[in-house]
């Protein structure tokens, strides 16, 4: 699946789940997409479950918080072989990856290269645990 160049004027530039929405992705690349809120390429809200599976790239896309991907209120767990998110940025927190909620990036590869933000360039985690190994 590839999502390239999408905008949206709030939350989820290129993809959003929300309220208990169930969204799988395998083998995903998510390129150059904006959000005036949060979550350039990918935000996931509000009880919803996200898999993120095989090979995941998500590069080059900005907004406010988690110019790459925005996670809040879910757990949200990478269970595929590589996790590339490159090159995005956020004006506010999080540049590859904003997280108000528990991460884990524990398994297969993880490459959180070249993001920028005001606060936490890679990643910024808001009152919950992080497990990055």
């Amino acid at each position: 699946v590839e999502i390239r160049g999408c905008v949206a004027g709030r939350d989820g530039g290129g993809m959003l789940a929300f309220g208990g929405a169930a969204l799988t992705a395998l083998n995903a690349s998510l390129d150059e997409c904006v959000a005036g809120g949060v979550g350039g390429a990918m935000a996931v809200k509000d009880r919803s479950t996200v898999r993120l599976a095989g090979s995941i790239r998500v590069s080059r896309s900005r907004a406010r918080d988690g110019g790459g991907v925005f996670a809040q209120g879910l757990e949200l767990e990478f269970a595929g072989e590589t996790l590339t998110v490159e090159g995005n940025s956020a004006s506010g927190r999080g540049g590859g990856i904003a997280s108000w909620t528990p991460l884990h990036l524990s398994r297969g590869s993880a490459r959180l290269t070249g993001n920028q933000a005001h606060v936490g360039g890679g990643w910024c985690g808001i009152g919950y645990e992080a497990v990055l190994s």
